[in-house]
């Protein structure tokens, strides 16, 4: 049987895609409309308005690159070509001012003409004269509501060829989305609608008009456009009109997908009117994607000898994809050290040769000091960042070159400037501006406190192996100070957490404790407390109420960070102790979306308001953590865990005491909401399955 559309495995990225064909009239001259509906494995995004992984096209855009981050988003003169027929990152050629004029493409392919014009719209003209109009006016542009001159994309709104006809687009504009309304073709001469031809494609709902019953349940709030950007609704219909008159419609119906609330899509449903008049309705094309239906289960593998797991980290040593383990030692006032056990690329045996580094401190040795792996500069690989207390002048920073020496010291250091003591307990790491490095967070050791203006906590990684002061606040405390009331002790825990919360890529804060103190009836009644702050990515964290994580009957205790109680009861002796819980957040499911663990439960989270338990299937002798706690039987979490290059999260046990027997226990289940199955309208079908490049031998 036939299969309606086009299915491909992309040769170059190895993502399953599919083409439902629109079939549009032909305009004058040649002149139509290119519009799409396709599907791309690797490009799933919770903000498209035809469903995870599906994508619309409706002519193009231009936008800016956010490559260097938020701070410099808007400063820079580089940016991004999306049409048919060219695309890629477009650089200045020729300019007028500091931004306007010529640009041509960083690769060349098409040998267009590309003008940013002083009126700030796009010309874009190809080889056979046709021109490309991209964003004329404000309602053809994606830009701050607050400051229109930031304009971060501008749209297709007219296409015009050298004899005088003309393609017209409408867009529909809400809360810093644009949204695709109308395209009109066959006309000619002034672009408006008096000279507009008789063919015609709506987009519904925008056409009509949107109301409350269009929103969806999985809307996003973005803010990496250095604006806040609300995506409501999805597509529900394509109309197809010739004289005013729809003569083809294509119908999208939507389903969730494994959170109970992501918009997949469902079927498409094509309707026309025939040659004699009648209305026909052609069968349903039907999509399936894999859901694991929140059970996960592990099989559990006898791994070879190994050291203790004891202050080790799983983490991705020499940027083979695979999940190596490393450890922390040293000699107390001598040196410290690191050295690495490779993975096998099983998950199961780890060994080979042990690269080794060693770090001297330079100066006394202070009893506080951080130590952690982390890409510093997006080459794939691991870099060692050591830093110490009470300041930052001995940090030392380790290249990780990926073949035979492993570490080797950087003689320009990654001192962070600062101007007074910082906690070393309170190091965190977080991507603060959107550029795709990790970035540095802290707090002042005197006092605690994370919001000073006098002590901004966030250093911005340069992308040289350093950092530079950022002005960033802290929203929050992360610890409680000296002039908490009613009394907390000075730098424990306030329950506040990193974690990107509204999957834009920028990193949020979440505080979640419970005061359980009860002499304060008004105010200390047990009633937790949880707060949201979205990075704006422009330096300001905006506190947001849309999102509600507590409100979940499956969790034991809430999702609580901290909780705090009165260790006396006197009024004039009162003191708080804090208690840090084993809840952490991460990526439980594999589906894009931070979930959270408490202890041995997880907790799948639909992005929005829900929390729901999902079965863990795993070895009763088992227990697993957030904290990566050694034990006689306790399987520990680590940072970058995928020990079998599957893409997904994997756990090893943490004997301490035990060099011996280890075991690994990975994951057996699919990603989930990819599409798996396609039911064409020509009867036939299409069965996709999906397999980890690292997992191929060859």
């Amino acid at each position: 049987k036939k299969a309606l559309g086009t299915y491909e495995t992309d040769i170059s990225s190895g993502a399953a895609t599919y083409n439902y064909p629109l079939y549009l009239p032909k305009g004058r001259n040649g002149l139509a409309p290119q519009v799409s509906l396709s599907y791309n494995s690797q490009a799933g995004s919770s903000d498209s308005i035809t469903g995870y992984g599906w994508n619309l096209s409706t002519g193009g855009s231009i936008s800016r690159t956010k490559e260097y981050g938020m701070l410099e988003i808007y400063d820079t003169n580089e940016f991004s070509l999306n049409m048919s027929g060219a695309g890629g990152k477009l650089l200045p050629v020729s300019l007028t001012d500091d931004e306007h004029g010529e640009y041509g493409l960083q690769i060349e392919e098409a040998f267009y003409k590309y003008e940013f014009q002083t009126d700030e719209s796009w010309l874009v003209t190809d080889q056979n004269g046709l021109e490309y109009y991209f964003g004329q006016t404000t309602d053809t542009r994606q830009d701050d509501s607050d400051d229109l001159t930031r304009i971060f994309e501008w749209y297709l709104d007219e296409i015009r060829d050298p004899l005088g006809n003309y393609v017209r687009f409408e867009y529909y504009k809400e809360n810093g989305r644009v949204y695709p309304k109308a395209i009109y073709y066959t006309g000619f001469g002034t672009a408006e609608s008096a000279n507009d031809g008789p063919l015609e494609i709506r987009f519904q709902p925008f056409y009509d008009g949107v109301s409350t019953s269009d929103e969806r349940a999985d809307w996003t709030k973005w803010y990496d456009k250095g604006f806040e950007v609300k995506t409501e609704y999805l597509l529900s219909e394509i109309e197809i009109l010739l004289d005013d008159s729809i003569v083809r419609e294509y119908d999208l119906a939507y389903t969730v997908g494994e959170n109970g609330l992501r918009s997949m899509l469902e079927s498409i449903t094509e309707t026309g009117t025939s040659l004699e008049g009648d209305i026909v309705t052609l069968p349903t094309t039907e999509f399936e994607y894999q859901n694991n239906g929140l059970t996960y289960s592990y099989t559990e593998h006898a791994s070879i000898a190994s050291p203790d797991m004891d202050d080790a980290q799983l983490t991705d040593i020499n940027g083979d994809g695979y999940a190596d383990q490393a450890f922390f030692a040293g000699i107390s006032g001598i040196y410290d050290y690191v050295y690495a056990s490779l993975n096998g690329g099983d998950g199961l045996s780890f060994g080979g040769e042990y690269f080794e580094a060693y770090y001297t401190i330079s100066g006394t040795r202070e009893l506080d000091y951080y130590t952690s792996l982390l890409d510093m500069n997006s080459d794939g690989l691991q870099e060692l960042l050591a830093l110490f207390s009470p300041s930052l002048s001995s940090s030392c920073m380790y290249y990780n070159y990926g073949e035979g020496l492993l570490f080797e010291y950087y003689d320009r250091g990654c001192n962070v400037p600062y101007s007074v003591s910082r906690e070393t307990k309170g190091y965190r790491f977080g991507d603060f501006n959107g550029d795709g490095l990790s970035d540095l967070f802290t707090g002042d050791e005197t006092t605690a406190s994370w919001t000073s203006s006098d002590n901004n906590p966030i250093y911005l990684n340069t992308g040289d192996y350093s950092f530079s002061d950022s002005g960033y606040d802290s929203p929050t405390d992360f610890a409680w100070g000296t002039n908490t009331s009613p009394g907390f002790y000075v730098g424990q825990d306030t329950g506040a957490r990193l974690a990107d919360i509204n999957g834009d890529g920028l990193t949020d804060i979440v505080q979640a404790y419970r005061d359980l103190g009860y002499v304060y009836p008004s105010t200390d009644d047990g009633t937790p407390i949880v707060k949201y702050y979205l990075n704006t990515g422009n330096g300001l964290f905006v506190e947001d109420t849309d999102y509600t994580m507590y409100e979940s009957p499956a969790f034991s205790s809430g999702m609580i960070f901290a909780s705090m109680e009165y260790s006396q009861f006197g009024l004039s002796t009162q003191t708080y102790y804090a208690s840090s819980n084993d809840t952490c957040f991460l990526d439980f499911n594999n589906d894009g979306i931070v979930d959270i663990m408490e202890g041995s439960n997880a907790y799948v989270w639909n992005g929005i308001d829900t929390w729901t338990a999902s079965t863990i299937n795993i070895s009763s002798s088992a227990n697993l953590n957030c904290g990566g706690t050694h034990g006689t039987v306790t399987t520990t979490i680590s940072n970058n865990n995928d020990l079998n290059g599957d893409g997904f999260m994997d756990f090893f046990e943490s004997l301490e005491e035990d060099v011996y027997g280890k075991d690994s226990y990975l994951s057996d289940e699919d990603k989930p909401d990819l599409l798996t199955n396609i039911s064409t309208l020509g009867g036939a079908e299409i069965a996709i399955t999906y397999k980890s490049a690292l997992q191929y031998e060859d």
